[in-house]
């Protein structure tokens, strides 16, 4: 059996019932699997939640059964901005569908060739500064700081009610007061920075949030707070402290160390595929470790650190080459990057 059939077999019976292409439900002997082409004529209300799953072979998110809900409403995104980190949070979205349902994901973008990757990998709708949809519930800032972020925001008053659209901005640097000045203060605003771990269920976020938004229905609250646990860890911080968890948190620095580990290992004779999975093994258990013991690095340090033994010799040669003041240097730079991207922003 294929594995589009295992995966048609295997929703069947964890539903119990499907729709066909016209929305009416199906028995078992009249399966119709939603297709990219049939999805379109499904009805498309809150009484009804499509879901999707990955298709190894299509390597794209599709639709794969339309379930009548019974207990929470779908919402509708909107994204303006369409980039790796726009992408990570659909990734996301897509995959945690059950923890919080979309209806729809809009997406705009200056790039046409990006939106049709979109719409082929995650379903999304393209759209344009033009269009106004109705029903959304979270309108995403999701450009560059050195874009017309002005001009974005500008573009969400004129085409979304404040009533009943919250905005959460992902741009790096842009404070909560700048976005203000234009959204102005009535509106619910939130910023968060995640990052490109998200997509594997992991990174933590800051997240802080304006007077307006803090003051929204139990409701709102909740909403935006399990759309923001399905791309990672959300950590509600003071705003001050976001562009230093921004600075702090991307995994580009550990991925420089695990470069320059597994270059380690093939200049002392290993070939570089034995080097890496050693490398990554050891990286990940020593992590692990260092979470079921709950204590701080040097403890184990200590304990591995025999007297003239091969850690203290390793302990010895990275601190004569300021192995940690560079790891310091790096992310003290990236926190005053971060800073100063949001105060060049337009």
């Amino acid at each position: 059996m294929g594995s589009k059939a295992r995966d048609t077999a295997h929703f069947a019976r964890a539903i119990g019932y499907w729709y066909d292409a016209k929305g009416h439900k199906a028995n078992a002997a009249e399966v119709v699997p939603v297709t990219v082409e049939t999805r379109r004529s499904i009805p498309r209300n809150r009484r009804f939640r499509l879901h999707y799953a990955y298709a190894t072979s299509a390597h794209a998110w599709l639709p794969q059964y339309v379930k009548e809900r019974e207990d929470v409403l779908a919402s509708n995104l909107y994204f303006i901005g369409g980039g790796n980190m726009a992408e990570a949070i659909i990734t996301a979205v897509r995959k945690h569908d059950d923890r919080y349902p979309v209806d729809h994901i809009y997406v705009e973008d200056i790039s046409e060739a990006r939106l049709s990757y979109l719409e082929k990998t995650y379903q999304v709708t393209p759209a344009t500064p033009r269009d106004t949809p109705d029903n959304v519930d979270i309108a995403v800032i999701a450009v560059r700081p050195q874009d017309d972020v002005t001009g974005v925001a500008t573009s969400i008053v004129n085409r979304f009610d404040q009533r009943t659209t919250s905005v959460v901005s992902i741009v790096a640097g842009y404070t909560i007061a700048q976005l203000e000045r234009t959204l102005g203060g009535e509106r619910r605003i939130t910023r968060i920075i995640p990052n490109t771990l998200t997509t594997v269920d992991y990174g933590y976020s800051g997240v802080s949030s304006n007077q307006a938004a803090a003051d929204a229905p139990d409701s709102v609250r909740k909403g935006l707070d399990a759309w923001l646990s399905t791309f990672g860890k959300p950590l509600h911080v003071e705003e001050r402290l976001i562009d230093v968890i921004t600075g702090f948190y991307p995994p580009n620095l550990v991925y420089h160390f695990i470069d320059a580990y597994v270059d380690a290992g093939v200049l002392a004779g290993l070939p570089r595929d034995i080097s890496k999975a050693i490398a990554l093994d050891t990286v990940i258990g020593g992590t692990e470790l260092l979470k079921q013991r709950d204590v701080l690095p040097q403890v184990l340090l200590n304990i591995n650190n025999s007297p003239g033994g091969v850690g203290i010799t390793e302990a010895y040669t990275l601190n004569k080459t300021g192995f940690a003041a560079a790891i310091q240097s790096a992310v003290l730079a990236a926190v005053e990057r971060t800073t100063k991207l949001g105060k060049e922003a337009q």
